[in-house]
């Protein structure tokens, strides 16, 4: 049997591989979670905990002989060559099937953002659903390109918390390109569903985009999903993209216009679900928190959230509950803006302890939760806090993240501390 004197995350993603396991059945079968999974798949060098090392001597002690020599084939291979997420793979290592033509068009319009990205591209299957789409709206769209088109997206959505938006943004834009190619003629049933699905990805992809600190695109895209809802008269995707819009502003820390967002939201209301109308509230209080409303207007806020959250709960029950720790962090970052950076931590840590968020969110609010420290003085905490984060951005891309800890680095600038001194020169070095 193979051994392994000390477990690294390219070992472990070896024995996934070796046992054909799924993140989750892999996890499941560790006793861990899905996120930690994710993590040794994005970071090769990181070292399980001693009680992980355990589970994975077990978890290959007990595989079969065929299994094990998988194992050992896999982990004696050499790691890919890391390489900065602005180069492309070297032309012999990677072929480069032809991307389609409206492709190339979308990348002109978005000012050659695409071209930029680096990013791989489309599945053979994914080109073959979305060409059909557009050169026969009519005939294709009744035999379930809808379906596949939302089957695509919420695959993408799976994979981006995990890996980043650089890994999906290519199939998201190949849905919407086909959408907008297939919807102009496509029978009005059709076309209403195209719409519902179009309206869906482009507000993912503006938050993609987001993620990748490329904000007028995602203001683009975001844009388009609102036109969408309205074609198709769906308040409660109106009122959702707006929420979404105005927490967007957040990341510039413009209060005025996360109010003007969530009040426009707030207009839908009653046709949102009680969790997205408990974030619409919860947002409120983070924009009345931003621009210096008393504690007392900011909170009452909060409680209407936990009130709508509540009743989610007696409607939705296990669904709704493995929302509360996002609930918990986004109130935490009202208390951070109210410079209650006590009450932010002991949200950030209750929420944290969870095992709900994707790994990028996960690196978000762990930089979210260092300045919360640093609001209250205790620097050595707030870098540590950014140190955890700092992996967790580089290895899901997140341009968001990365600002954030830039923004912690502002708040230490005259903290001379080893940990402090690590986090500036791993900030400053980026991606």
């Amino acid at each position: 049997m193979q051994v392994v004197d000390t477990w690294t995350g390219r070992h472990a993603s070896a024995l996934r591989s070796a046992l054909r396991l799924t993140n989750e059945r892999f996890a499941q079968a560790l006793g861990t979670s899905v996120r930690t999974v994710a993590n040794w798949n994005a970071a090769p060098a990181v070292v399980p905990q001693p009680e992980l090392q355990r589970a994975l001597d077990t978890l290959l002690s007990r595989s079969s002989s065929e299994e094990q020599r998988r194992f050992a084939r896999f982990a004696e291979s050499a790691p890919p060559e890391p390489r900065r997420p602005d180069q492309d793979a070297p032309d012999s290592a990677v072929p480069r099937p032809v991307q389609p033509a409206w492709i190339s068009r979308r990348a002109v319009i978005l000012g050659g953002t695409m071209a930029s990205l680096a990013v791989p591209t489309l599945a053979a299957d994914d080109l073959r659903h979305i060409a059909a789409a557009i050169t026969n709206a009519n005939r294709y769209l009744d035999a379930g390109a809808v379906t596949h088109f939302r089957t695509v997206l919420q695959d993408c959505m799976a994979d981006d918390g995990a890996l980043g938006p650089r890994r999906v943004i290519p199939t998201v834009l190949g849905v919407l390109a086909a959408i907008e190619g297939a919807a102009r003629d496509a029978r009005p049933t059709s076309q209403l569903e195209l719409l519902q699905v179009g309206a869906e990805a482009a507000e993912f992809a503006g938050f993609l985009y987001r993620d990748l600190g490329v904000l007028d695109v995602g203001e683009y895209w975001q844009g388009r999903a609102l036109e969408w809802a309205i074609e198709r008269s769906d308040r409660q995707m109106e009122g959702y993209v707006l929420m979404r819009m105005s927490q967007a502003a957040w990341d510039e820390r413009d209060g005025h216009r996360m109010l003007s967002l969530i009040e426009a939201a707030q207009g839908r209301r009653r046709d949102l679900p009680y969790w997205v109308q408990a974030e619409v509230a919860q947002q409120h209080a983070r924009a009345f928190a931003l621009l210096g409303a008393k504690s007392a207007v900011v909170e009452g806020r909060l409680d209407l959230a936990q009130e709508l959250f509540a009743q989610d709960e007696e409607h939705a029950g296990r669904t709704s509950r493995s929302r509360e720790p996002l609930l918990q962090a986004q109130a935490a970052l009202c208390f951070t803006a109210l410079a209650q950076p006590a009450r932010a931590i002991e949200l950030f840590d209750s929420a944290l302890a969870s095992d709900t968020f994707s790994y990028r969110d996960y690196g978000y609010f762990t930089s979210q939760l260092a300045l919360a420290h640093a609001g209250e003085g205790d620097t050595e905490q707030a870098a540590a806090a950014g140190l955890r984060a700092v992996p967790v951005a580089r290895a899901t891309n997140s341009v968001r993240t990365h600002r954030e800890l830039q923004r912690l680095v502002g708040q230490l600038h005259s903290t001379r501390s080893e940990a402090a001194n690590e986090l500036r020169h791993a900030v400053a070095v980026g991606f």
